[in-house]
């Protein structure tokens, strides 16, 4: 339509009509290049947002998962093996990472049963957990006095953590019992 305008053929009375549709095809033309630029940005700004939050729940997955088999290396293998007792355990946690651990601490005829529940679940629970495992663990051959231990293992967390924090702990001694003249008393069968 331009070319005929040009020459100024049959059709230069259209002029007009072609004009016109050349200034709305260009401004169409200016105004979908305009939008799909800023179609295109915000797209990769999603895309790119996105992709950093699925790392993100990644890196957090894995993070909870190392956690989580962190704390059940902290638990026994399995009970020890006593001629006079019978011992056995499970452990079935609610969450990835908790507040809970036991173990069994062996001192010749005596054994120490501790179970520990720090209140609420997750990290700062863990954390905890595991400072009271050290703590049992380094004071293992005080156990024979459980009221001392779990004393200088309540000043431990009151001293290093900043919140209160609720933990319920259990200590069990079991002694072997002795009959009058030294022989060891033998567990009765059924």
């Amino acid at each position: 339509g331009l070319a005929m305008t040009l020459i100024g053929g049959e059709k230069a009375r259209e002029t007009p009509i072609y004009v016109g549709m050349i200034v709305i095809n260009g401004l169409t033309l200016a105004t979908e290049l305009f939008m799909s630029r800023r179609m295109r940005r915000d797209a990769f700004r999603e895309w790119t947002s996105a992709g950093s939050q699925a790392r993100e729940q990644v890196r957090m997955r894995d993070e909870l998962r190392y956690a989580r088999e962190l704390q059940l290396s902290m638990l026994p293998e399995r009970a020890p093996q006593l001629d006079w007792a019978d011992m056995s355990s499970i452990f079935v946690p609610a969450t990835e990472v908790g507040g809970d651990y036991y173990d069994y601490f062996v001192d010749g005829d005596s054994v120490a049963l501790v179970c520990v529940d720090v209140a609420g679940h997750g990290m700062a629970s863990g954390l905890v957990l595991a400072a009271l495992r050290s703590g049992f663990t380094l004071l293992r051959d005080s156990l024979h006095d459980p009221a001392a231990v779990l004393q200088r293992l309540h000043t431990l967390v009151a001293e290093t953590s900043r919140r209160r924090m609720l933990v319920a702990v259990s200590v069990v001694l079991l002694v072997r019992a002795c009959v009058p003249g030294g022989k060891r008393a033998r567990p009765s069968k059924g």
